[in-house]
């Protein structure tokens, strides 16, 4: 909802001009919006486009930590987008919420959450604050000091997990939390999720196109990305070219591996028999040098054998990140694997 109104009603129209957009409300047609910038009326033009889902960025209900994000939404204005989305049947709400703000606590986290579980939402987003001051100028004007330390986000990341559990949320995977009725945790228990860039989805088979600034294509063995200058994205457009920047063709040990993260990330467990039946290859002998890390977890408690899968815990699955970190070829070395840099 940074566009305006007529933006995005131009938006909706350009695109039925090339996509069959189904009218009858059987689709998922998402969007983010602010709170801040959301009223009763424009939710009832989303809705009235076509829109059936909405994610809401809270991030922290706490005024002190709002205001050092510069993101200040009172408790009162987020119900109001919620009893309004629900007065115009939206489909599903997801709220996001993030640890490791500015002077945030365990404590004034659980106050957020316990706020938010009460609007109850039917997905909930546990999203980690990374702190790049080299890379995001904003986070300059934000002081080391008042951030909180590794050892408080992992107190407040088990703590918001455990709450959301009580609450009757399952943890749908990385991140994710969805109430049991929820598509998602369906999908997950039915053994259909999937994940791609835009985060957890029902639509594993379908191809994603991304039209803006610095948005990701995933077409089938192909990842592609637009430029992130808005100048250079619309000189393309101008002159009738497909906005990219860059792209990367996979190749078999690409897939190969995307497929253990993406199983392991989705399902919460990785079948070996399955592995060597769609891959050919046996996972001891494929993943020789993954063994001795995978040991490490497995002494941890993250991950277990069972039968002929490799599971991850109920302790490992809040950092199901770091559990999937050593099949990926692609990450930087040099970046350190940390849970506080997880975390």
């Amino acid at each position: 909802t940074f566009l305006s109104d007529a933006q995005i009603t131009e938006l909706v129209y350009e695109l039925a001009r090339y996509f069959h957009l189904l009218e009858d409300d059987r689709g998922d047609y998402a969007i983010e919006i602010d709170p801040r910038t959301v009223d009763r009326a424009r939710l009832g033009l989303l809705r009235g486009l076509g829109f059936n889902r909405l994610s809401l960025g809270v991030q922290d209900l706490d005024p002190r930590v709002q205001q050092a994000v510069n993101r200040v939404q009172p408790v009162a204005m987020i119900r109001r987008a919620f009893e309004d989305a629900r007065a115009f049947d939206f489909h599903s709400i997801n709220a996001d919420l993030i640890y490791g703000l500015p002077w945030q606590s365990e404590t004034s986290l659980a106050h957020s959450l316990e706020q938010l579980i009460a609007l109850r939402p039917e997905r909930i987003s546990l999203y980690n604050y990374a702190h790049l001051p080299a890379r995001f100028k904003i986070q300059r004007q934000i002081p080391e000091r008042t951030l909180p330390s590794p050892e408080e986000k992992l107190a407040m990341l088990v703590r918001a997990g455990g709450m959301l559990q009580e609450a009757g949320y399952e943890l749908i995977g990385m991140d994710h939390f969805a109430l049991p009725d929820d598509d998602l945790a369906r999908a997950r228990r039915e053994g259909t999720l999937h994940r791609n860039f835009q985060g957890y989805t029902l639509h594993g088979d379908a191809d994603l196109i991304g039209f803006g600034v610095s948005a990701i294509s995933d077409l089938h063995d192909l990842y592609a990305q637009a430029p992130k200058r808005i100048e250079d994205w619309q000189d393309s457009v101008a002159k009738g070219d497909w906005p990219l920047e860059r792209g990367y063709l996979l190749n078999r040990d690409d897939r190969l591996r995307r497929w253990v993260i993406i199983g392991f990330l989705c399902q919460l467990r990785l079948d070996l028999a399955e592995f060597r039946q769609v891959w050919g290859v046996d996972f001891v002998d494929y993943f020789n040098d993954v063994l001795p890390q995978l040991a490490v977890f497995e002494k941890q408690g993250l991950i277990a054998m069972q039968d002929s899968a490799l599971v991850i815990t109920d302790a490992g699955r809040l950092v199901a990140r770091a559990l999937v970190m050593p099949f990926d070829n692609h990450r930087d070395p040099t970046a350190g694997e940390r849970f506080s840099r997880i975390i």
